[in-house]
């Protein structure tokens, strides 16, 4: 465990490098015996028990410090967080299309939106990109 929170939180791991690189080991198991999955990786790397506090009761706003011998201390538990959060981040990739601001819906007078999709051809090899137009439907409220 404490290993897992120094590859995140020093050497700046992602926590699916960490997935991967458990499952390499299997001495890594979840209580029935089987790999540990993503989300159980992920749920480890933000429960703040390993720094030495808990909450009692979930979600109650009430924590404690525990008795227990804390794995790693509050600094490199936040530089984990740090580090988880900066993964999550969402990344957004604006496209302008060409038609969305110059026509309307020719049945009830709303925008014209788009939506870029993708198609694997038959020869595996390339992919084929379509952009549909469809209404907003913002003025059809019946």
């Amino acid at each position: 465990m404490k290993q897992m929170f120094e590859k995140v939180g020093i050497e700046r791991w992602s926590g699916r490098k960490v997935y991967l690189w458990l499952h390499n080991d299997p001495r890594f198991v979840s209580k029935s015996g089987k790999l540990l999955s993503l989300s159980n990786v992920y749920n480890l790397l933000k429960n703040p028990f390993y720094c030495g506090v808990f909450e009692y009761p979930r979600s109650s706003g009430s924590w404690y410090i525990g008795k227990h011998t804390p794995l790693n201390t509050q600094e490199l538990f936040q530089a984990v967080q740090d580090k988880l959060a900066e993964e999550t981040r969402k990344k957004t990739a604006r496209n302008d299309f060409t038609f969305t601001k110059l026509m309307t819906c020719g049945m009830c007078g709303s925008g014209i939106t788009a939506q870029e999709k993708s198609k694997a051809l038959k020869d595996g090899r390339s992919t084929k990109w379509y952009i549909y137009y469809s209404c907003t439907k913002i003025r059809d409220k019946e």
